[in-house]
This record gives C-alpha cells, sequence and structure tokens, in this order.
C-alpha cells in the first residue's frame, strides 16, 4: 500500500477503512501519498530510469549509495575507472535488476530461440532501509520530493508511481512480482 505522509506531522498514516470489510474507503485527510512501502519496519523501494548510470547517479545524490573510500580516505576505483558505489547508512539491501524482460521469448525442445525477449526501456533497481533509518524518518524528504513535484508515471500495466529528475519511483505493492501476487 502506498504510504501517507501527514502534512502536518510528518508521521505516516493510512487510509481510513470500512469497519466491517476492512476495505479502504477514502484517502487520509491533509495527507501526502508517497509511493513506497513499509513492510515490518523495513522502507521498501522499486526506482527505474533510462539508464544504469542515471540510477547510480541519483542513488549517490541521495545517500542511498555512497563511494566506497580505502584505509586513507580515497575513492576506491573499478577496472573502468569509476567509482565503486556502496550502499549508504541504513540501507539494508540494494539490487540493480536491469531492463526487465517485457515479453519471454519462445524457445524449442532444444532450447533453440524461436523469437527473442523484448525487454522494457528504463532500468530498474530496488533497495531497502532497515527499521532504524525508516524510524529515523531521513527518506521522508526525498520521497516527498518525487510524490508532491513529479509527474505520474506512464502507466505500465497497473504499475503507480511518480517521476522526478528523470527518474521513476513506483508503488512496490502496484508492480507486478510474484510476492505480490501471492498476498
Amino acid at each position: 500500500m502506498t504510504v501517507w505522509l501527514d502534512d502536518t506531522t510528518d508521521e505516516v498514516v493510512y487510509p481510513p477503512r470500512d469497519p466491517e470489510t476492512g476495505e479502504v474507503t477514502g484517502d487520509p485527510p491533509n495527507a501526502t501519498p508517497v509511493p513506497v512501502s513499509i513492510r515490518n519496519g523495513v522502507l521498501i523501494c522499486m526506482i527505474r530510469a533510462a539508464t544504469f548510470n542515471q540510477i547510480r547517479a541519483e542513488a549517490l545524490a541521495t545517500g542511498v549509495l555512497v563511494k566506497h573510500l580505502d584505509d586513507e580516505g580515497n575513492p576506491v576505483k573499478d577496472a573502468e575507472g569509476n567509482d565503486v558505489l556502496v550502499r549508504g547508512p541504513g540501507v539494508c539491501g540494494f539490487t540493480y535488476l536491469g531492463y526487465p524482460v517485457d515479453t519471454p521469448g519462445t524457445y524449442d525442445e532444444e532450447g533453440n530461440e524461436l523469437t527473442p525477449p523484448t525487454y522494457q526501456d528504463l532500468y530498474c533497481c530496488n533497495f531497502w532501509l532497515d527499521q532504524k533509518a525508516t524510524a529515523r524518518g531521513l527518506w521522508k524528504d526525498p520521497a516527498r520530493l518525487w510524490a508532491a513535484g513529479s509527474s505520474v508515471v506512464a502507466v505500465r500495466r497497473a504499475e503507480k508511481g511518480k517521476k522526478f529528475k528523470g527518474v521513476e519511483l513506483l508503488d512496490p505493492d502496484s508492480v507486478s512480482t510474484p510476492i505480490n501476487r501471492a498476498q
């Protein structure tokens, strides 16, 4: 479910529900919807952008990823001379997913490709903040940037989200994944 932030207290609030059915009956008053989820105290974010480098740049700018430093405080470089990035404080997971398959390929009985798969045109990754980082609420200001000042993501299937500086933040509960289909 999309997280709602109270515009006055900045606390996480939830939509009103029908007491008999449990169905959501509306939006919380005076609150901003933010396309993230919180499960068991862990903040879950799904982002996508046109390129891998765009994802890295925004993750670095927001502190989700930080430069890996050697013992002398110098940035560690990879074989191509790029800064090595590691998870920032409170980030308990960061997964690069690449360009997801849009339409699976088809194959004959021997595994030969009959039709190639097609891929989505946006690079995807997921990240999670641990319970302590989520509780501290440092995620709220960057999340509000996406929520308040951005355009709605073009609908791909039933996905919902917002776009800011070319990076889309998706509501994890709106994305069709095995874990969401099981709930």
